[in-house]
């Protein structure tokens, strides 16, 4: 039993793969994840995965407010962009060639995936399918996922990418 809010560890001892943290530092972890204090890596997910919200709320507003529904494409690059991130997260602690030829083809998807991200709103503007107060909130929305993506790999800088 956890000393600070009482709950039980059989749950952690009965699947120590499930709950390796729990297993294998005990109260101490318990005591210090109830008290509210993340590790790093949550921090960054966290993070990225609130200004990827922000930039879909943005989005869904220029759309709404334009009555011009053409921005929802942006929504693929979008969607998209933590799949890449996620296969890099797989493949971290690997030092295999496979895994440096995954990391190699991640950063080229998420490079395109960025030129498509600001390629496209730059296009419709030219094309005038969008007005102007639509492509500043497209900009605005394109500038708060990469800044997030540009921070989560700054923070994870010391890692293996």
């Amino acid at each position: 039993v956890c000393c600070s809010c009482g709950r039980s560890f059989v749950v952690a001892q009965a699947l120590p793969g499930v709950f390796p943290r729990l297993r294998t530092a005990g109260a101490s972890a318990h005591s210090t994840a109830a008290s509210g204090n993340m590790d790093s890596r949550a921090k960054n997910i966290l993070v990225l995965a609130i200004a990827m919200g922000l930039s879909f709320s943005i989005m869904i507003l220029s759309c709404a407010f334009s009555g011009n529904w053409l921005a929802v494409t942006l929504l693929v690059p979008l969607i998209l962009i933590p799949i890449p991130i996620m296969f890099m997260d797989l493949v971290e602690n690997n030092d295999s060639e496979s895994a440096r030829a995954t990391l190699a083809m991640m950063h080229a998807l998420i490079g395109a995936l960025v030129v498509a991200f600001y390629g496209i709103p730059v296009v419709a503007y030219h094309a005038e399918k969008i007005e102007t107060t639509q492509f500043i909130l497209w900009l605005l929305a394109d500038l708060l996922t990469t800044g997030a993506i540009g921070y989560y790999f700054y923070k994870r800088g010391g890692e293996q990418y």
